[in-house]
């Protein structure tokens, strides 16, 4: 069963993995708190099918990942507030803006999948209608939908956070 002082023996490594990838002395330290306080908290989710340095490291990756992807969401909306011209519209017409946002994303998508999203997102086509209109297999629509919608996600930062 793993304890508390098999964690602790994996800080001193820990700390060299944790300024790799933050590049930072204070946000390592930061990082090493809360993956120690996080990995006490978990000791008993902890599977033996690998190292507890291993699971450690992906710990604090993952939540320095979730850190970054937070403050660049929180980075946006600070930005959307403090745009002048959007103070100056009503929600109706920003969201005519941000509509014609994803149009144009929507463009930049390769080749079929932007008209897919359009077809099934804006006309409301089901999948069967948009495989038919497009002359490809359901299965086909539903892998680029979800691989478009995707990378829409990511273009805007839509992921959900707790």
């Amino acid at each position: 069963m793993l304890t508390r002082e098999d964690v602790m023996a994996c800080v001193p490594r820990l700390r060299r993995f944790a300024r790799q990838v933050t590049g930072d002395s204070d946000d390592a330290e930061e990082m090493i708190s809360e993956t120690v306080e996080r990995a006490f908290r978990k000791l008993h989710l902890y599977r033996p099918t690998g190292e507890v340095y291993s699971w450690l490291c992906r710990m604090l990756q993952n939540r320095w990942i979730d850190l970054k992807r937070h403050e660049e969401v929180q980075r946006r909306a600070d930005a959307l507030q403090a745009s002048p011209d959007l103070d100056k519209k009503s929600p109706t017409q920003v969201a005519a803006l941000v509509l014609e946002l994803v149009r144009q994303r929507c463009g930049e998508l390769p080749s079929g999948f932007g008209d897919l999203v359009l077809a099934v997102g804006e006309e409301g086509l089901s999948y069967k209608e948009a495989a038919e209109h497009f002359d490809i297999p359901i299965r086909t629509v539903m892998s680029r939908l979800a691989r478009a919608r995707q990378a829409l996600r990511d273009e805007f930062s839509l992921d959900n956070y707790e």
